[in-house]
């Protein structure tokens, strides 16, 4: 059995099961290495080790201790805020996995921005702003209406749709201060790899967004499955609700792997899988970003019910050098849809998901990140999420009547 290293600084709990499933049906032995701050309940790891301090030093230095003593053949990672350090601990070891400096361009969005710029791959005008000063410049040069988001962000966190100078003014200090107070990069271990935690002025794209999973080999991007993004547009962008297969058309698809290709081969990514998010602007597919790790939420879910594409199989195969089957997009028939539960801001008290929405047979994902007890943020403060839930149905719209429905079953209450 192949012995896989699996990087998550902070443990993601229930939500990351079914990952590690997948990782033990396709032939792992999983070693789990996470700081002591979150401790894995998963009862399948063949070994768990924790970090006392939550350095990437810290995380490299236990890493290379218990290498010596398993002999690990991979290492691995589906988390956003473990990328950086998976890549780092994989070049310690010796094995095979992405390099820190696409690492860096995939995790820090100035970086990532940076490199676009550098190889001409489609983006939108930006600019790093420190103070709200710089962030009215540079809104007055790339012209409103703007995206203000943060460079180590996560779950669209802290970022805005920001329409005119005055909003930009109102939001810019209130945006600012929550990033430094609570930030999604404080998931990450620490280390000046990391990049600047500041924020980003961008131009707004204003076409039609779609999220791309897909696996590089020998620096060739592959798409496995494309979900379109049917969420209303808001001033703030986590009320995610996607929708599979997606209805582009050929010549779209074919325009979307071009912009697929010059974003990794940009961010310097040659091997392993992507989640990437793009929105056509004027009728061409501009990079949202790419990140080096497969998607969030119900989407990998999605890629295999609609389009028979496992990220997370792929993931393990890449990651082991394993053979990957090269086949052309083609959809199974099946509609899905996944749906970002939201809440209000307070302490939750009590979570009540009644047994038919558990055992709904068309969810075919149901994943809470609350707890009772949690302490729920909302912008400004935060963007936290309740929760996903993904359901099937013969129709989008039949299938996005249900998820709302089994959603307002579910009983939230707030202290």
């Amino acid at each position: 059995m192949m012995k896989l290293l699996n990087i998550e600084v902070n443990s993601r709990g229930e939500v990351f099961f079914g990952r590690y499933d997948i990782f033990r049906e396709n032939g792992a032995e999983i070693y789990h290495l996470t700081s002591k701050n979150n401790p894995s309940t998963y009862p399948m790891f063949a070994g768990i080790r924790y970090f006392s301090e939550q350095t990437l030093e810290e995380a490299i230095k236990v890493a290379k201790l218990w290498h010596e003593q398993i002999g690990f053949d991979a290492v691995i990672t589906t988390d956003e805020a473990s990328v950086i350090s998976a890549a780092a601990i994989s070049q310690e070891l010796e094995l095979p996995g992405l390099s820190v400096d696409a690492a860096q361009k995939s995790r820090n969005k100035f970086y990532m921005r940076l490199a676009h710029q550098k190889y001409s791959a489609p983006h939108p005008h930006f600019q790093c702003c420190d103070t709200l000063d710089q962030a009215v410049a540079a809104a007055s040069l790339i012209g409103y209406p703007v995206i203000l988001k943060p460079t180590l962000g996560g779950n669209a966190e802290h970022t805005y749709l920001i329409h005119d100078e005055k909003k930009l003014r109102d939001i810019f200090p209130k945006a600012w201060e929550a990033n430094q107070r609570y930030s999604y990069c404080q998931h990450d271990a620490q280390t000046i790899l990391l990049g600047p935690n500041s924020m980003l002025i961008e131009e707004f794209l204003s076409g039609s967004e779609h999220c791309v999973e897909a696996w590089v080999k020998n620096g060739v991007a592959h798409i496995g499955s494309i979900a379109d993004r049917i969420s209303i547009e808001l001033d703030t962008f986590d009320n995610d609700l996607y929708r599979t297969p997606s209805l582009l058309s050929s010549s779209k698809i074919a325009l979307l792997q071009e912009a697929l290709q010059a974003g990794v081969t940009a961010q310097g990514i040659t091997h392993g899988v992507v989640h990437a998010e793009f929105r056509f602007h004027h009728d061409k597919p501009y990079i949202v970003e790419i990140a080096a790790r497969v998607g969030g939420g119900s989407l990998y879910k999605m890629a295999q019910l609609s389009y028979g594409y496992c990220p997370i199989k792929t993931a393990y195969c890449v990651a082991t050098n394993t053979y990957v089957q090269e086949k052309p997009l083609s959809k199974t028939g099946k509609v899905a849809v996944g749906l970002t539960m939201l809440c209000q801001q307070g302490i939750i008290k009590r979570i009540h998901i009644p047994e038919f929405v558990r055992s709904h047979p068309n969810v075919f994902n149901l994943g809470i990140l609350a707890k009772e007890g949690d302490f729920h943020r909302r912008p400004p403060e935060g963007n936290d999420i309740f929760g996903y839930l993904g359901v099937v149905g013969d129709s989008q719209e039949q299938a996005i009547e249900l998820a709302e429905s089994l959603f307002a079953s579910i009983t939230i209450e707030l202290e």
